[in-house]
């Protein structure tokens, strides 16, 4: 009966879990060594680290790492036997030095200070005119330093919140090369233009 075979459900549920993230977490620590190889390999002194799976898989990871003020996020398609790197972009964390009419009391530099704050210290400038600071822990591809979400600035108002906004790839389809990487084709290459 259904009363009956609920149980089964119920413990092959909590065993697809638990392999899971047996599996999570194995994965997880081959890609973070396989980042600092990397990294030493570069030159870099690795002064923090984040590594992440992309959506809905184990497969493909995202690594990002901080040396001397810079972010490098590289790619890992880590499958049983054998593992792909896709080498990233990298880009200048975020100074408020690095734009000098930011008034240091202004509503605008409370907001980057909130932002920093939740995201962790993760941010970076994409310059243009209206500059935005991005979140660059997420990305629709996991070589990009192109945020999904941000606050863009207006330096002629000071004293307004900056709204937080999403981001958009236009340039092609992120998807499709988002598909082909998770199948080990070589298409995480060159920068990707949004709006």
């Amino acid at each position: 009966s259904a009363i009956k075979r609920t149980p089964r459900f119920a413990i092959f549920g909590v065993c697809f879990a638990v392999s899971y993230m047996l599996v999570g977490f194995s994965q997880h620590e081959r890609v973070e060594l396989m980042a600092m190889e990397i990294a030493k390999s570069r030159g870099h002194s690795v002064e923090r680290i984040e590594v992440k799976p992309t959506m809905g898989n184990l497969l493909l990871w995202r690594s990002i790492y901080e040396s001397d003020d810079h972010f490098y996020i590289d790619a890992f398609r880590v499958g049983v036997s054998e593992a792909k790197v896709y080498q990233g972009e990298s880009i200048k964390r975020f100074n408020p030095a690095d734009i000098p009419q930011l008034q240091s009391d202004s509503v605008q530099a409370k907001d980057i200070k909130r932002f920093d704050f939740f995201s962790d210290g993760y941010i970076a400038l994409h310059p243009g005119e209206r500059p935005i600071i991005g979140d660059i822990r997420y990305s629709m591809l996991p070589t990009s330093s192109k945020p999904i979400w941000g606050i863009e600035l207006d330096l002629t108002t000071h004293h307004e919140h900056t709204p937080s906004n999403q981001y958009h790839y236009t340039s092609h389809n992120p998807h499709q090369t988002f598909i082909a990487s998770l199948l080990a084709q070589d298409r995480l290459r060159g920068k990707q233009a949004y709006d």
